[in-house]
């Protein structure tokens, strides 16, 4: 799992059926996404939680500790930011990147409620298949369109 290299875990535990990961950063500091400046002022931590490709057929959560840092720049508008994991986390998502990429082939193949079947009898279950797929199927048609 190589998406995991920046990740420290600290314990993996089976729980309703699912493998759940429980990690944290593996870094001291974190550069703001507006400025820049590294900060390792720490200003909060909570849980995020982040579905991955299935492991030997079950499903698999990532219960990962992120911590809200204080941006030292007297200058920067973004007075507090979340550090991101590279490879693992951008703002917002809820499933890592290999299991983004395996959905988003599953949705361009099979579409809505086909690709969700399969995708569960796979172990990577999805909250609102026809809404994530015609979300991925826009976003695929937008990296393809030329630009005039």
């Amino acid at each position: 799992m190589p998406h995991l290299a920046e990740v420290t875990i600290d314990q993996i535990h089976e729980a309703g059926g699912r493998i759940v990961i429980e990690a944290r950063s593996g870094r001291d500091r974190a550069a703001c996404p507006d400025c820049g400046t590294e900060s390792g002022r720490v200003h909060g931590r909570y849980r995020r939680q982040l579905g991955d490709t299935a492991l030997a057929g079950r499903p698999v959560v990532i219960r990962l500790l992120v911590r809200r840092m204080l941006c030292l720049r007297a200058g920067c508008a973004r007075a507090t930011f979340v550090e991101q994991i590279p490879g693992l986390t951008s703002p917002h998502s809820r499933y890592s990147p290999p299991l983004r990429k395996a959905l988003t082939a599953i949705g361009v193949a099979l579409a809505g409620r086909p690709g969700a079947r399969l995708a569960r009898r796979l172990g990577m279950p999805v909250a609102h298949p026809t809404r994530r797929c015609s979300r991925q199927l826009s976003r695929i048609a937008r990296r393809r369109r030329p630009r005039p």
